[in-house]
């Protein structure tokens, strides 16, 4: 027997897993060997303007300071020449955000004797508190409290969960630090009175009803739609207190029916509501298959996932014939309504796949050069021709995180590993060099503007992926008017290139500094109008949401022929 916590079903690839073009590796900065001189600045709290008392300052490997009361500091024998400078304060962080992590803390300074003051600033992180209290009196100690944080994906906004925290305070008290600018939501987990619940059992003697509190959003929903919003800034401590409601949870059984009986089918479950979201049940499978869990009243979809291993082998490229007898899916829509119902069934059937079609315009590239005997070395010369995947697209509605990938059948046709029914939003990405993603459509739909949907047999309408050998590509870089041999505090502008056309794969990003890369080139963009944008920090750029993008100021438009080679001079959009 096996005891799952039913957190959703997350398969092997991960849309994130495929980001747009990102050019940001720092050149190399030699070594600074001129003249020593005494740097002075500040650090200053970026929200409130105000100095920071100690904190540490560093230029280079090993000069450093920590500031005064007002936040000064003084640093000798500083060598002239570029130099990398960073400050660090407990409490406190770089700028972030909830779009492309860049990675950077670092920044670039040209230190010479005519330098002016220095100003740093950081970031005041945030936090939210709150307590826990029960409907029958007492705080929820032992319960445990997740956060979520609203971020940006493919340039769609979705929910992350960023972690939890077990309640250990008598009072009920929770915290969440470290947290950056943004919008957050608060859960708890559901939590039983009766320890049999946490352990459900599939047979007679289990209680066929018991106590508990359900998993409940901050705003007091238990769904993701009517939750009450956090949003911080700016250093504040945020409250959020919650009050749940004893109830009854009520047992509900599911046989499953058409297993094959040799025993090598590995399964996955994904339990969610009505509205699609994903629930965090505790559910048992018996060594029959026969699966039980508590659960609230509610409507309910069970999704049941199994793969015969043995049946597709150990191959890279699994053999078409072979695929018929590997899957197998079921899907059973119930409700709990006041009682529990050990009398349910769901029938597995077999899982179709669906076909992914590439189509090279205006032809197929030359094939790589195969310079190595090793099978190994030669799939690194010349890779698959596409990544391409899908995440449910009501995966801003929380938990459901199930991600389906897609598996190379031969070099014109893949496969979507079979789906639990719904929406999902499908991303590609070209992998070899000279080719870029054109048109994706699915039964006359443009995917980059409608989701590919899932039936009852885990497949869809069979998918057409465009590949382009007539690729674009576009340099960026710095304006003149900011000179590399200026002194003082570098400016960085972190780069989006947005499509302005329906495009799956996506923004190209790039870093450029004013004093390391002043450009970089972007290879193998689809033909079409961009925006590019340029700022000082990381964003978050909702491009695929166009109200967002009307409140997003600025921006340079330029079109892209086939085959163009085009650079473009950065102007700072608004922040």
């Amino acid at each position: 027997m096996c005891l799952l916590t039913l957190a959703p079903l997350v398969l092997r690839a991960q849309v994130d897993e495929f980001p747009s073009t990102v050019v940001h590796e720092m050149a190399q900065i030699p070594e600074p060997d001129g003249p020593p001189v005494t740097v002075h600045g500040v650090v200053v709290n970026a929200a409130t303007g105000e100095g920071l008392a100690r904190a540490l300052v560093k230029i280079g490997d090993k000069r450093g300071a920590l500031t005064d009361s007002e936040g000064r500091f003084e640093i000798p024998g500083v060598a002239s020449g570029i130099q990398r400078v960073e400050a660090t304060k407990p409490g406190f962080g770089v700028p972030e955000t909830s779009g492309e992590n860049f990675g950077e803390t670092v920044h670039l300074l040209r230190v010479d004797k005519d330098m002016g003051e220095l100003k740093l600033e950081l970031q005041p992180q945030n936090s939210i508190s709150g307590h826990l209290r029960l409907s029958i009196g007492g705080p929820g100690e032992g319960f445990q409290v997740v956060l979520f944080r609203r971020t940006v994906e493919d340039g769609r906004a979705v929910w992350i969960r960023l972690g939890n925290v077990r309640i250990s305070s008598p009072s009920g008290a929770f915290r969440f630090t470290g947290l950056t600018d943004g919008t957050y939501l608060v859960k708890t987990l559901e939590e039983f009175a009766n320890l049999s619940a946490q352990e459900p059992v599939c047979n007679a003697d289990a209680p066929q009803d018991v106590p508990g509190y359900a998993a409940t959003f901050y705003g007091g929903s238990a769904e993701i739609a009517g939750a009450a919003q956090v949003v911080v800034k700016g250093g504040q401590n945020a409250e959020a207190n919650l009050t749940l409601n004893l109830i009854r949870f009520h047992m509900v059984q599911i046989a499953m029916q058409n297993v094959a009986a040799k025993g090598s089918l590995s399964f996955e479950h994904e339990l969610t509501t009505q509205s699609g979201q994903g629930v965090e049940s505790l559910i048992r499978e018996e060594e029959n298959h026969t699966l039980c869990a508590y659960l609230p009243d509610g409507v309910y979809t069970l999704a049941v996932y199994a793969v015969d291993d043995a049946a597709i082998g150990a191959d890279l490229k699994p053999r078409p014939e072979a695929l018929a007898a590997a899957f197998h899916s079921g899907t059973l829509e119930f409700s709990v309504e006041g009682h529990a119902d050990r009398n349910l069934r769901l029938t597995l059937g077999s899982a179709a796949v669906t076909p992914v079609y590439l189509h090279y315009q205006p032809g197929p590239p030359p094939p790589a050069k195969k310079e190595k005997e090793s099978e190994e070395e030669n799939s690194r010369l010349d890779p698959q021709p596409l990544e391409i995947a899908g995440a449910p697209a009501n995966s801003g509605q929380g938990n459901r995180t199930s991600k389906i990938e897609a598996f190379m059948l031969d070099d014109r046709t893949f496969a979507m590993q079979p789906s639990p029914p719904g929406p999902y939003w499908i991303a590609a990405r070209s992998n070899k060099e000279g080719v870029c993603v054109g048109e994706v459509t699915s039964g006359g739909q443009d995917l980059s503007e409608s989701p590919w949907v899932a039936g009852a047999n885990y497949a869809g309408a069979p998918i057409d992926v465009v590949l382009r050998t007539d690729c674009a590509s576009l340099t960026v870089e710095m304006p003149a008017s900011l000179d590399a041999g200026s002194a003082g505090y570098g400016v960085r502008y972190y780069v989006y290139v947005v499509p302005e056309f329906g495009s799956l794969q996506g923004a190209a990003t790039a870093v450029v500094d004013q004093y390391a890369d002043r450009s970089q080139k972007l290879p193998d963009l689809t033909p079409g109008r961009y925006r590019v944008y340029a700022f000082r920090t990381p964003r978050a750029i909702e491009f695929r949401n166009p109200e967002a993008l009307k409140e997003l100021a600025g921006g340079k438009e330029i079109t892209l022929e086939p085959r163009s080679d085009a650079t473009v001079t950065l102007e700072e959009a608004a922040q």
